[in-house]
């Protein structure tokens, strides 16, 4: 731990203890004599002082490097838990809150240049975004390859986001799975009529949901029933939708969040989003801090969804992350395109058309993303709520278009 000192009045002055303008400065002029009854041959209080803070340096080092723990995701956990994700109120002009998180200032980024990725090999990933350490799993067998028609640019995504009986969480959760589609079919009209696009229709649902209480587990999380996932997978499939699984984290990492899902990933047309926002460490809460995940995380994702795809011969895989500040995605730079994946950056918030153009315009600098998307919430939290035109007008222009 680093040492701290007082700063209280009347503590004597020169250099603070143990930094290395202590021990590069010459000894204090005194008499040398006063060594409080040391003998000469002995090294100085000063000496055996730093000698003292190096040797419990080399103690601590290994001991912290060797504690970590990774949790097991444990098996059959489908109990849907309280909710409270009620957004708060709009912050002012430069900042937007995503669905139950604090209010976020946005900063412009440094724009980066992104290197793209040639070779079909899965790159290893550089950063570690967490304590434990990211292990990446490609594809088991090297020949094996992702298959099929990319569904970017051919098609504009448009959705509904929500978690099924909270009408707090999104329209997902005001209506039953037909008057949904009805709607959204409704929407993309609107769509349709102002875009030569070919639209495609989606459900994304939150399929793992942070808490303010802990759980049994002490993860600050629950997930949604395996009865009513289900549902959703066989009326999507029957009904020519994607279905995109939502997933917030709470204290649970991205590699145990794809483990939980993977099962449902093998359909063909259910696809991915990561939630940063709801990512949070030991000690600290979803929806009272603002969470984040890492490029490596991104990346870990990228090449399990590669896997799954390329083990189930399944077409390539939408994965799509939602940020709403600066701070959701650390080391946002070094995300690129891996074969039989789109990325997609979904700008989130909700607030006037001025707060999210702005908000837009921000978070798209930068990195030369191919593909980006945009959020839009109903129930006045947008207000006015942006029109077809207006969200077609963004530069770029979003291939993903979803509605909270």
């Amino acid at each position: 731990m680093p040492l701290r000192r007082s700063s209280q009045s009347g503590e004597n002055g020169g250099p603070r203890p143990f930094s290395e303008e202590w021990l590069k400065s010459p000894p204090e002029p005194g008499n040398p004599a006063e060594r409080r009854g040391l003998p000469e041959w002995m090294p100085s209080e000063r000496l055996l002082a730093a000698l003292l803070v190096g040797l419990l340096v080399l103690i601590i080092l290994p001991w912290r490097h060797s504690t970590r723990v990774t949790t097991a995701v444990p098996e059959n956990e489908t109990v849907i838990a309280a909710v409270d994700q009620t957004p708060t109120s709009p912050p002012g002009e430069g900042s937007e809150t995503s669905d139950g998180g604090d209010p976020g200032q946005t900063e412009a980024l440094e724009p980066a240049p992104t290197e793209r990725v040639e070779e079909t090999q899965v790159p290893e990933p550089t950063i570690p975004p967490t304590e434990a350490p990211i292990e990446v799993s490609p594809t088991s067998d090297p020949a094996l390859a992702v298959t099929g028609e990319y569904l970017l640019p051919a098609y504009r995504v448009l959705s509904f986001y929500g978690f099924p009986g909270e009408p707090n969480m999104g329209i997902l959760g005001e209506y039953d799975m037909q008057t949904l589609l009805e709607r959204l079919k409704q929407q993309a009209e609107a769509y349709q009529a102002v875009d030569d696009r070919p639209y495609k229709l989606a459900f994304e649902v939150i399929a793992s949901v942070a808490q303010q209480y802990e759980g049994e587990d002490g993860d600050h999380l629950a997930y949604i029933g395996e009865e009513q996932l289900q549902e959703y997978i066989d009326f999507t499939a029957a009904n020519d939708l994607l279905l995109i699984l939502d997933v917030q984290f709470g204290r649970r990492s991205v590699q145990q969040e794809v483990a939980a899902m993977e099962q449902y990933l093998e359909y063909p047309h259910v696809h991915l989003a990561l939630d940063p926002e709801f990512a949070v460490d030991e000690g600290e809460v979803p929806g009272t801090v603002i969470g984040s995940i890492d490029a490596a995380d991104v990346l870990y994702a990228q090449q399990e969804l590669a896997r799954i795809s390329a083990e189930n011969g399944l077409p390539p895989k939408l994965l799509i992350v939602h940020q709403f500040t600066e701070s959701s995605i650390s080391n946002r730079e070094q995300i690129t395109q891996i074969p039989g994946v789109q990325f997609v950056l979904e700008v989130d918030g909700f607030g006037t058309p001025d707060e999210k153009r702005s908000t837009f315009a921000v978070l798209t600098a930068g990195e030369a993303f191919d593909f980006h998307g945009f959020k839009l919430w109903y129930n006045l939290q947008d207000d006015p709520i942006m029109s077809p035109e207006e969200v077609l007008a963004l530069d770029p222009q979003p291939d993903l278009i979803i509605y909270q």
